[in-house]
Protein backbone atom coordinates (compact mmCIF):
# COMPACT_ATOMS: atom_id res chain seq x y z
CA UNK A 1 0.00 0.00 0.00
CA UNK A 2 1.19 3.38 -1.01
CA UNK A 3 1.46 6.18 1.80
CA UNK A 4 -0.22 9.08 1.50
CA UNK A 5 1.29 12.50 2.80
CA UNK A 6 -0.55 15.89 3.09
CA UNK A 7 -3.34 17.80 3.62
CA UNK A 8 -3.06 20.93 3.61
CA UNK A 9 -6.75 21.60 4.43
CA UNK A 10 -8.47 24.05 2.09
CA UNK A 11 -11.26 26.60 1.93
CA UNK A 12 -11.42 26.34 -1.36
CA UNK A 13 -15.11 25.64 -3.27
CA UNK A 14 -15.44 22.18 -5.24
CA UNK A 15 -15.29 22.69 -8.42
CA UNK A 16 -18.24 22.39 -10.69
CA UNK A 17 -18.69 19.61 -12.58
CA UNK A 18 -19.77 21.68 -15.63
CA UNK A 19 -16.35 23.04 -15.13
CA UNK A 20 -13.98 20.17 -14.79
CA UNK A 21 -11.78 17.97 -16.71
CA UNK A 22 -11.82 14.83 -15.64
CA UNK A 23 -10.63 12.21 -18.32
CA UNK A 24 -7.44 12.46 -20.72
CA UNK A 25 -10.04 13.67 -24.09
CA UNK A 26 -11.86 15.56 -21.32
CA UNK A 27 -14.83 13.16 -21.78
CA UNK A 28 -15.53 9.45 -22.97
CA UNK A 29 -15.79 10.42 -26.59
CA UNK A 30 -12.37 12.18 -26.33
CA UNK A 31 -13.94 15.05 -27.99
CA UNK A 32 -11.49 17.39 -25.77
CA UNK A 33 -13.64 19.92 -26.28
CA UNK A 34 -15.46 21.52 -22.64
CA UNK A 35 -18.20 23.58 -24.47
CA UNK A 36 -19.40 25.06 -21.18
CA UNK A 37 -15.44 25.74 -19.08
CA UNK A 38 -14.40 28.79 -19.28
CA UNK A 39 -10.95 29.67 -20.04
CA UNK A 40 -8.12 32.23 -20.22
CA UNK A 41 -8.32 34.73 -23.39
CA UNK A 42 -7.32 38.25 -23.02
CA UNK A 43 -3.80 38.75 -21.61
CA UNK A 44 -3.28 35.71 -20.00
CA UNK A 45 -0.73 35.08 -17.16
CA UNK A 46 0.72 32.07 -14.91
CA UNK A 47 -1.57 31.83 -11.84
CA UNK A 48 0.64 29.61 -10.23
CA UNK A 49 3.38 26.43 -10.94
CA UNK A 50 3.67 23.41 -9.15
CA UNK A 51 7.29 22.43 -8.88
CA UNK A 52 6.71 18.87 -10.63
CA UNK A 53 7.11 17.32 -13.93
CA UNK A 54 4.25 15.61 -15.13
CA UNK A 55 2.16 14.70 -18.21
CA UNK A 56 -1.25 16.26 -18.90
CA UNK A 57 -3.26 16.82 -15.68
CA UNK A 58 -6.97 16.17 -14.77
CA UNK A 59 -9.33 18.43 -12.91
CA UNK A 60 -12.78 17.31 -10.52
CA UNK A 61 -12.26 18.71 -7.05
CA UNK A 62 -8.31 19.25 -7.22
CA UNK A 63 -5.64 18.82 -9.82
CA UNK A 64 -4.66 15.33 -9.80
CA UNK A 65 -1.05 14.65 -11.56
CA UNK A 66 1.08 11.57 -11.62
CA UNK A 67 4.76 11.92 -11.50
CA UNK A 68 5.72 8.54 -12.23
CA UNK A 69 8.34 7.42 -9.22
CA UNK A 70 7.31 10.61 -7.32
CA UNK A 71 3.80 9.61 -7.29
CA UNK A 72 0.37 10.94 -7.78
CA UNK A 73 0.00 14.37 -6.31
CA UNK A 74 -3.70 16.55 -5.73
CA UNK A 75 -3.16 20.20 -5.99
CA UNK A 76 -5.54 22.90 -5.30
CA UNK A 77 -7.09 24.49 -8.46
CA UNK A 78 -7.13 28.26 -6.71
CA UNK A 79 -3.41 28.13 -4.70
CA UNK A 80 -1.25 25.50 -6.21
CA UNK A 81 -0.77 24.19 -2.66
CA UNK A 82 -0.47 20.46 -2.40
CA UNK A 83 -3.61 18.80 -0.51
CA UNK A 84 -2.43 15.21 -0.46
CA UNK A 85 0.10 12.87 -2.28
CA UNK A 86 0.24 9.35 -2.58
CA UNK A 87 3.93 8.09 -3.10
CA UNK A 88 2.90 5.08 -4.98
CA UNK A 89 5.25 4.27 -8.41
CA UNK A 90 3.11 4.43 -11.17
CA UNK A 91 2.98 4.69 -15.22
CA UNK A 92 3.71 8.19 -16.50
CA UNK A 93 -0.06 8.80 -17.53
CA UNK A 94 -3.06 10.49 -17.18
CA UNK A 95 -5.09 9.75 -14.71
CA UNK A 96 -8.87 9.70 -14.56
CA UNK A 97 -11.51 11.14 -12.03
CA UNK A 98 -15.12 10.09 -11.93
CA UNK A 99 -18.02 10.71 -9.15
CA UNK A 100 -15.32 10.40 -5.87
CA UNK A 101 -12.71 7.89 -7.15
CA UNK A 102 -9.62 8.74 -9.12
CA UNK A 103 -8.00 5.55 -11.41
CA UNK A 104 -4.52 5.14 -11.37
CA UNK A 105 -2.40 3.48 -14.10
CA UNK A 106 0.28 0.84 -12.28
CA UNK A 107 2.74 -1.19 -13.96
CA UNK A 108 0.95 -4.05 -12.92
CA UNK A 109 -3.13 -2.67 -13.08
CA UNK A 110 -5.32 0.05 -12.48
CA UNK A 111 -5.60 1.46 -8.91
CA UNK A 112 -8.91 3.29 -7.70
CA UNK A 113 -8.67 5.02 -4.50
CA UNK A 114 -10.46 8.21 -3.10
CA UNK A 115 -10.18 11.29 -4.82
CA UNK A 116 -10.31 13.70 -1.91
CA UNK A 117 -7.31 11.46 -0.14
CA UNK A 118 -9.40 9.67 2.38
CA UNK A 119 -9.79 10.31 6.10
CA UNK A 120 -6.39 11.30 8.54
CA UNK A 121 -6.88 10.19 11.57
CA UNK A 122 -4.03 10.23 13.76
CA UNK A 123 -1.48 10.00 11.19
CA UNK A 124 -2.89 7.28 9.63
CA UNK A 125 -4.97 7.22 6.03
CA UNK A 126 -8.46 5.70 6.09
CA UNK A 127 -11.09 4.99 3.64
CA UNK A 128 -8.44 5.74 0.44
CA UNK A 129 -7.88 2.34 -1.11
CA UNK A 130 -10.99 1.51 -3.33
CA UNK A 131 -9.72 -1.59 -5.08
CA UNK A 132 -6.35 -2.75 -7.23
CA UNK A 133 -7.13 -5.10 -10.21
CA UNK A 134 -7.62 -5.33 -14.37
CA UNK A 135 -5.10 -6.44 -16.70
CA UNK A 136 -1.37 -5.95 -16.22
CA UNK A 137 0.34 -3.00 -17.73
CA UNK A 138 -1.85 -0.39 -19.00
CA UNK A 139 -1.00 1.19 -22.45
CA UNK A 140 -3.26 3.66 -23.08
CA UNK A 141 -4.34 6.05 -20.67
CA UNK A 142 -7.88 5.46 -19.09
CA UNK A 143 -11.45 5.75 -20.77
CA UNK A 144 -14.29 6.04 -18.68
CA UNK A 145 -18.29 5.65 -19.92
CA UNK A 146 -20.66 4.98 -17.49
CA UNK A 147 -19.88 1.82 -15.13
CA UNK A 148 -16.44 0.80 -17.43
CA UNK A 149 -12.97 1.69 -17.82
CA UNK A 150 -11.79 0.79 -21.01
CA UNK A 151 -7.83 1.38 -22.03
CA UNK A 152 -5.22 -0.64 -24.37
CA UNK A 153 -3.66 -3.68 -21.89
CA UNK A 154 -0.53 -5.64 -22.19
CA UNK A 155 2.46 -4.53 -24.01
CA UNK A 156 3.34 -4.11 -28.00
CA UNK A 157 3.45 -7.89 -28.65
CA UNK A 158 0.50 -9.02 -26.36
CA UNK A 159 -1.44 -6.49 -26.49
CA UNK A 160 -5.56 -6.50 -25.58
CA UNK A 161 -8.36 -3.67 -25.44
CA UNK A 162 -10.42 -4.20 -22.17
CA UNK A 163 -13.24 -3.48 -20.30
CA UNK A 164 -12.64 -3.15 -16.61
CA UNK A 165 -15.43 -2.50 -13.77
CA UNK A 166 -15.04 0.97 -12.39
CA UNK A 167 -17.11 -0.44 -9.08
CA UNK A 168 -14.84 -3.24 -8.32
CA UNK A 169 -11.46 -3.73 -10.78
CA UNK A 170 -13.06 -7.01 -12.24
CA UNK A 171 -12.37 -7.41 -16.06
CA UNK A 172 -15.57 -7.31 -17.86
CA UNK A 173 -14.23 -8.17 -21.36
CA UNK A 174 -10.57 -8.81 -22.95
CA UNK A 175 -10.16 -8.18 -27.52
CA UNK A 176 -6.70 -9.30 -28.43
CA UNK A 177 -5.44 -6.49 -31.13
CA UNK A 178 -2.71 -6.89 -33.51
CA UNK A 179 0.02 -4.76 -31.67
CA UNK A 180 -1.40 -2.60 -28.93
CA UNK A 181 -3.49 0.27 -28.16
CA UNK A 182 -1.80 3.56 -26.53
CA UNK A 183 -3.89 6.09 -27.65
CA UNK A 184 -7.38 6.95 -25.07
CA UNK A 185 -10.28 4.41 -26.75
CA UNK A 186 -12.94 7.05 -27.54
CA UNK A 187 -16.53 5.72 -26.49
CA UNK A 188 -19.58 6.94 -28.55
CA UNK A 189 -22.96 5.94 -27.49
CA UNK A 190 -22.62 2.21 -26.95
CA UNK A 191 -19.01 1.57 -29.27
CA UNK A 192 -15.84 1.84 -28.12
CA UNK A 193 -13.21 3.04 -31.34
CA UNK A 194 -9.89 2.45 -30.70
CA UNK A 195 -6.45 1.92 -33.30
CA UNK A 196 -3.05 -0.20 -33.35
CA UNK A 197 -0.15 1.79 -33.32
CA UNK A 198 2.53 0.79 -35.84
CA UNK A 199 4.55 -2.49 -35.73
CA UNK A 200 6.86 -2.97 -32.67
CA UNK A 201 10.28 -3.06 -34.33
CA UNK A 202 11.92 -1.05 -36.87
CA UNK A 203 11.53 -3.58 -40.08
CA UNK A 204 8.39 -5.22 -38.57
CA UNK A 205 5.35 -5.10 -40.58
CA UNK A 206 1.74 -5.65 -38.88
CA UNK A 207 -1.17 -4.45 -40.52
CA UNK A 208 -2.83 -1.42 -38.74
CA UNK A 209 -6.24 -1.62 -37.48
CA UNK A 210 -8.88 0.19 -36.37
CA UNK A 211 -11.91 -1.45 -33.96
CA UNK A 212 -15.54 -1.18 -33.04
CA UNK A 213 -16.28 -3.05 -30.04
CA UNK A 214 -19.38 -2.84 -27.70
CA UNK A 215 -18.75 -0.93 -24.40
CA UNK A 216 -21.17 -3.21 -22.67
CA UNK A 217 -19.55 -7.08 -23.37
CA UNK A 218 -16.42 -6.62 -26.15
CA UNK A 219 -18.30 -8.02 -28.93
CA UNK A 220 -16.43 -6.57 -31.88
CA UNK A 221 -18.39 -5.01 -34.46
CA UNK A 222 -16.10 -3.90 -37.07
CA UNK A 223 -12.65 -3.63 -37.40
CA UNK A 224 -11.10 -1.14 -40.26
CA UNK A 225 -7.69 -2.04 -42.14
CA UNK A 226 -5.71 0.77 -42.99
CA UNK A 227 -3.02 -1.08 -44.08
CA UNK A 228 0.21 -2.17 -43.30
CA UNK A 229 2.91 -0.69 -40.79
CA UNK A 230 5.16 -0.20 -43.36
CA UNK A 231 2.92 2.46 -44.92
CA UNK A 232 0.90 3.76 -42.22
CA UNK A 233 0.70 3.59 -38.66
CA UNK A 234 -0.88 5.39 -35.70
CA UNK A 235 1.30 7.71 -33.17
CA UNK A 236 1.36 6.83 -29.55
CA UNK A 237 0.43 10.59 -29.00
CA UNK A 238 -2.82 9.88 -31.22
CA UNK A 239 -6.01 8.74 -29.89
CA UNK A 240 -9.12 8.49 -31.92
CA UNK A 241 -12.40 10.63 -30.97
CA UNK A 242 -16.02 10.26 -31.19
CA UNK A 243 -18.97 12.04 -32.46
CA UNK A 244 -22.12 12.36 -34.49
CA UNK A 245 -22.17 8.78 -35.19
CA UNK A 246 -18.30 8.85 -36.37
CA UNK A 247 -15.22 7.46 -35.38
CA UNK A 248 -12.26 10.30 -36.24
CA UNK A 249 -9.16 8.21 -36.40
CA UNK A 250 -5.81 9.75 -37.22
CA UNK A 251 -2.83 7.89 -39.06
CA UNK A 252 0.63 8.13 -39.87
CA UNK A 253 -0.99 8.72 -43.89
CA UNK A 254 -4.51 9.85 -42.98
CA UNK A 255 -7.52 11.26 -41.12
CA UNK A 256 -10.33 8.77 -41.41
CA UNK A 257 -14.08 9.51 -40.32
CA UNK A 258 -15.18 5.66 -39.86
CA UNK A 259 -19.39 4.99 -39.16
CA UNK A 260 -19.75 4.03 -35.63
CA UNK A 261 -22.05 1.36 -36.28
CA UNK A 262 -20.29 -0.39 -39.29
CA UNK A 263 -16.44 0.67 -39.43
CA UNK A 264 -17.25 2.24 -43.39
CA UNK A 265 -15.35 4.81 -44.19
CA UNK A 266 -16.98 8.22 -44.87
CA UNK A 267 -13.85 10.26 -45.96
CA UNK A 268 -10.51 10.72 -45.25
CA UNK A 269 -8.46 13.65 -45.42
CA UNK A 270 -4.99 12.68 -46.54
CA UNK A 271 -2.12 14.55 -44.59
CA UNK A 272 -0.30 13.35 -41.14
CA UNK A 273 -1.79 13.64 -37.81
CA UNK A 274 0.36 12.94 -35.28
CA UNK A 275 -1.83 13.78 -32.19
CA UNK A 276 -5.41 13.89 -31.64
CA UNK A 277 -7.54 16.08 -32.91
CA UNK A 278 -10.65 18.04 -30.89
CA UNK A 279 -14.08 18.40 -32.33
CA UNK A 280 -15.48 21.27 -31.76
CA UNK A 281 -19.13 21.55 -32.62
CA UNK A 282 -19.19 20.72 -36.49
CA UNK A 283 -15.41 20.90 -36.74
CA UNK A 284 -12.42 19.14 -36.50
CA UNK A 285 -9.91 21.03 -34.82
CA UNK A 286 -6.26 19.60 -36.22
CA UNK A 287 -2.32 19.88 -35.55
CA UNK A 288 -0.13 18.83 -37.97
CA UNK A 289 3.86 18.33 -37.48
CA UNK A 290 4.30 21.19 -40.04
CA UNK A 291 3.32 23.64 -36.94
CA UNK A 292 -0.01 24.45 -38.40
CA UNK A 293 -3.49 24.36 -36.94
CA UNK A 294 -6.06 22.83 -39.56
CA UNK A 295 -10.05 23.20 -39.14
CA UNK A 296 -12.48 20.53 -41.19
CA UNK A 297 -15.86 20.18 -41.28
CA UNK A 298 -16.65 17.04 -39.44
CA UNK A 299 -19.54 15.74 -41.61
CA UNK A 300 -17.54 16.14 -44.91
CA UNK A 301 -13.76 16.19 -43.93
CA UNK A 302 -13.61 19.75 -46.37
CA UNK A 303 -11.18 22.11 -45.06
CA UNK A 304 -12.22 25.53 -43.18
CA UNK A 305 -9.32 27.05 -42.35
CA UNK A 306 -5.21 26.51 -41.77
CA UNK A 307 -3.11 28.84 -39.95
CA UNK A 308 0.64 28.77 -39.38
CA UNK A 309 1.53 28.35 -35.11
CA UNK A 310 4.97 27.80 -34.73
CA UNK A 311 7.87 26.11 -36.39
CA UNK A 312 7.70 23.69 -33.04
CA UNK A 313 6.00 20.10 -32.67
CA UNK A 314 2.08 20.80 -31.11
CA UNK A 315 0.81 19.13 -28.91
CA UNK A 316 -3.19 18.05 -29.03
CA UNK A 317 -5.42 20.98 -29.10
CA UNK A 318 -8.08 21.86 -26.36
CA UNK A 319 -11.23 23.90 -27.09
CA UNK A 320 -13.45 25.92 -24.05
CA UNK A 321 -16.47 27.94 -25.19
CA UNK A 322 -15.12 30.02 -28.03
CA UNK A 323 -11.66 29.48 -27.71
CA UNK A 324 -9.20 26.55 -29.24
CA UNK A 325 -5.73 26.31 -27.39
CA UNK A 326 -2.79 25.04 -28.52
CA UNK A 327 0.61 24.42 -27.04
CA UNK A 328 4.44 23.83 -28.64
CA UNK A 329 6.91 22.11 -27.27
CA UNK A 330 9.24 25.27 -27.55
CA UNK A 331 7.19 26.77 -25.01
CA UNK A 332 4.55 28.99 -26.74
CA UNK A 333 0.68 29.02 -25.59
CA UNK A 334 -1.57 30.25 -28.31
CA UNK A 335 -5.48 30.88 -27.64
CA UNK A 336 -7.58 31.00 -31.28
CA UNK A 337 -10.74 32.09 -32.37
CA UNK A 338 -13.29 29.22 -33.32
CA UNK A 339 -12.32 31.37 -37.02
CA UNK A 340 -8.92 31.03 -36.68
CA UNK A 341 -8.03 34.10 -35.36
CA UNK A 342 -5.47 34.84 -33.05
CA UNK A 343 -6.48 35.82 -29.11
CA UNK A 344 -3.41 36.03 -27.88
CA UNK A 345 0.23 34.24 -27.39
CA UNK A 346 1.68 33.05 -23.81
CA UNK A 347 5.31 31.75 -23.59
CA UNK A 348 6.48 30.01 -20.59
CA UNK A 349 10.09 29.17 -19.03
CA UNK A 350 10.78 25.72 -20.84
CA UNK A 351 8.96 23.48 -22.78
CA UNK A 352 5.89 21.63 -22.51
CA UNK A 353 5.44 17.86 -22.45
CA UNK A 354 1.70 17.68 -22.39
CA UNK A 355 -1.36 18.67 -24.25
CA UNK A 356 -3.26 21.39 -22.84
CA UNK A 357 -6.27 20.74 -20.35
CA UNK A 358 -8.83 23.60 -19.28
CA UNK A 359 -10.99 23.84 -16.27
CA UNK A 360 -12.71 26.61 -14.05
CA UNK A 361 -11.33 29.77 -16.02
CA UNK A 362 -7.78 27.99 -16.30
CA UNK A 363 -5.35 26.03 -18.36
CA UNK A 364 -3.33 24.00 -17.54
CA UNK A 365 0.66 22.41 -18.81
CA UNK A 366 3.24 20.78 -17.92
CA UNK A 367 6.95 21.68 -18.18
CA UNK A 368 10.34 19.94 -18.03
CA UNK A 369 10.23 21.68 -14.01
CA UNK A 370 6.61 22.04 -13.03
CA UNK A 371 2.96 22.57 -14.05
CA UNK A 372 1.58 25.86 -14.89
CA UNK A 373 -2.02 26.99 -14.22
CA UNK A 374 -2.30 29.78 -16.81
CA UNK A 375 -5.66 31.99 -16.42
Amino acid sequence: MAAIAGCTGSDTEPVPTEQRWSQHGYDAANTRYAPDVNGPTDDPSTAWEYAVPTFQPIVGDAVFLVAGADGCHAVDPDTGERLWRDDGNYALSTPTVADDTLYLSEHGGVRAVADDGGLDVLGRRLRYERWAGGPVRPDSPLTVAADVLVAGFGGIRDGTLAGVNAEDGTERWTVPVETTIEGAPAVGGEVVVAADRAAPLPGETTDTLAYGVSVDDGEVLWTHDFGTSDEVGVNWRAAPVAGDGLGYVPTTRTLAALDLATGEEHWTYDEEIAVSPALVGDRLLVCLPTGELLALDAATGEKRWRVDVDDAWLHAPAAAGKTVYTATEDGTIHGWSLDGETVFRLSLDGPIHSPPAISDGRLYVSTDDALYAIE
